[in-house]
């Protein structure tokens, strides 16, 4: 399988606290990777130390073969990774349409309408909600408009970062559906950060367990599933 995203040795701080304490993680073309862990494990930090903020303290972020532990957020985008953020943060102000022009502003604009084609197809209520802004949207709506403009800009891997955080059962569902589609159909590679771990691990090929800014467990969604250690924690009411 190619690799492409691989994280090694990762350190990252907040001023003098390390949130991060040695990361290995590894995603290959086609897969869906979710990474599963208690509030503070360091999950987000993760993500968005490999998008570039915070920066790499020490370890390398290699993404498309490529070492980006050094370079600026919007180089590392460039090279066709987006990311959705943990509480949506989708411009409020704006409509929708206009969420997802911005999300577009690295893609060539001969794609643009066939773009905001496919997303209306894949979330048909945007389509109707165009032109409302985005701070009147549900939550789930919110979430939808924040998945549709990360895939604006055309990504190779897509960083999903707690989809399900907040939302009713029935869009829970739907979200999980769009990302297999997104996997299956269009092929595209996916890093999963969630704290609905029986929904993640049954979705994913691979799984990563975060505790303390350390991965303790690897395997295939289904090993961690099955994995006593993680029922307990995850699965059962635990931490």
């Amino acid at each position: 399988m190619t690799s492409m995203l691989e994280v090694a040795g990762l350190h990252t701080f907040y001023g003098n606290i390390e949130a991060l304490k040695g990361v290995d993680v590894a995603v290959n073309e086609g897969e869906i990777v979710t990474l599963i862990g208690s509030n503070g494990a360091g999950k987000t930090t993760l993500l968005n130390t490999i998008c570039g903020n915070p920066r790499v303290a020490r370890g390398r972020v290699v993404l498309f073969g490529q070492d980006v532990s050094s370079r600026e957020t919007y180089d590392i985008v460039r090279l066709g990774i987006s990311q959705v953020p943990e509480g949506r943060r989708i411009f409020p102000g704006m409509t929708v349409l206009e969420n997802l022009q911005l999300g577009a502003t690295l893609s060539d604009p001969a794609h643009f309408q066939s773009d905001v084609d496919m997303a209306f197809a894949m979330f048909p209520i945007l389509k109707q909600r165009q032109g409302q802004r985005g701070g009147t949207l549900s939550g789930g709506e919110q979430q939808m408009l924040a998945i549709a403009r990360a895939l604006m800009s055309r990504p190779r891997i897509l960083l999903l970062d707690e989809p399900s955080l907040g939302l009713a059962p029935m869009i829970v569902k739907q979200i999980f559906a769009v990302i297999r589609e997104l996997n299956q159909a269009r092929k595209m590679t996916i890093f999963l950060v969630e704290q609905n771990a029986y929904h993640a691990l049954r979705l994913a090929h691979r799984g990563y367990v975060l505790a303390n800014g350390k991965v303790v467990l690897a395997g295939t969604g289904a090993e961690l599933l099955a994995s006593p250690e993680v029922r307990k924690a995850y699965l059962e009411g635990g931490a």
